[in-house]
């Protein structure tokens, strides 16, 4: 699988699986889109400038299972091996999120100084 990000309002994916189309446009938020990252249960999550977070099934595009909304702009997500979803924000805190939309955590501003651009999860750790 291959995902291309796109400063428009869409993602590309493209793929060679014979059960999923070859390549799917998929279009939900309402400005630029800055991650895309996929899960192991078949689901795709996009973040973006819109200040949301998409979590969309693989197999139907149409339309995202869920809407995470932030008050800021949503950058370079990651998603963990138990399925948490961490968003570093525009704002300088990061939201930790289940796959389902429930939120679990925020980490406070005064952590960093700047904008958080990116984030992840040590492997066996969450």
């Amino acid at each position: 699988m291959l995902r291309v990000e796109h400063k428009l309002t869409c993602s590309f994916l493209y793929t060679r699986r014979s059960d999923i189309p070859a390549v799917s446009v998929f279009q939900g938020h309402i400005d630029s889109v800055n991650s895309t990252i996929f899960t192991k249960d078949d689901k795709v999550l996009s973040g973006s400038d819109d200040k949301s977070v998409k979590i969309w099934e693989l197999r139907n595009m149409r339309s995202p299972l869920f809407t995470i909304r932030t008050d800021s702009a949503v950058n370079r997500l990651a998603v963990s091996s138990t399925g948490l979803i961490a968003i570093p924000n525009d704002n300088r805190s990061i939201r930790i999120f289940e796959l389902n939309g429930q939120r679990i955590n925020r980490l406070q501003k005064r952590s960093h100084r700047r904008m958080v651009t990116s984030c992840c999860f040590k492997e066996g750790s969450v």
